[in-house]
């Protein structure tokens, strides 16, 4: 990149290329920012002019970023994360607000999380908490994307950059129907559980991931019969 890119971009430049991004053409990010065609198109170019770089293209599917367009993104996502922070902390130092909180928790913590949320609304009652229920590559890619301050989850992502804190344990079973033959058993051996067929959760889930986990420590090829994306299913 240019000496000069830091110094000299503007939040209009970074957001066009949101924006377009987003929309997947001009057209349609001009109407979202209420700008015209024109301006966005030279909020792109003044932008990639600084980059030294082309940072999108025009494609079959409509514009999409280049790699340099996809590192400034991150960038974008890291200046609106920061602005919003700002936002908060003077709506706070004015007294006009007691701040906001956005909590992502994986599908197996919605039972809990709501009454965690609402033990903290009472205590902290100006303070605005979302939450967003989601599964562990969801939640993951929302921290990534600095949509979420705090995440409820089974195990941090290895590649965001986190703070973590253990709320407590979180045990795993095999279950089975009433009459199964294993049911009433305390222990089980993995050979046991070769020729049964097993209901699991969709792939990226934190509960999918371990019990793949665990049959590969094992050496076993489950035989999976379906995948659900809820545990009520």
């Amino acid at each position: 990149m240019a000496g000069n890119f830091t110094r000299d971009l503007t939040i209009r430049q970074l957001r066009a290329l949101s924006t377009v991004h987003e929309a997947g053409s001009i057209t349609s990010a001009a109407n979202r920012l209420n700008l015209t065609q024109p301006a966005v198109t030279l909020q792109l170019r003044n932008l990639q002019t600084l980059a030294g770089l082309p940072l999108i293209q025009r494609t079959g599917d409509g514009m999409a970023l280049t790699d340099a367009g996809a590192h400034v993104l991150t960038l974008v996502e890291r200046v609106e994360a920061a602005l919003k922070d700002c936002e908060q902390s003077l709506d706070m130092i004015a007294g006009r607000s007691g701040g906001r909180v956005a909590l992502g928790a994986v599908s197996t913590a919605k039972y809990f999380v709501p009454f965690a949320i609402a033990a903290f609304s009472r205590r902290f009652p100006k303070i605005e908490v979302t939450l967003r229920i989601g599964n562990r590559e969801e939640i993951r890619d929302a921290l990534r994307g600095y949509d979420l301050d705090i995440a409820v989850m089974g195990r941090p992502p290895a590649d965001v950059e986190v703070e973590m804190k253990p709320l407590g344990r979180h045990p795993h079973f095999i279950i089975a129907a009433p009459d199964h033959r294993l049911a009433r058993r305390r222990h089980v051996s993995p050979p046991e559980l070769a020729n049964e067929t097993f209901i699991t959760r969709e792939q990226g889930s934190g509960t999918r991931m371990l019990m793949q986990q665990y049959f590969e420590r094992v050496g076993l090829e489950p035989k999976l019969g379906m995948a659900m994306d809820s545990n009520e299913t």
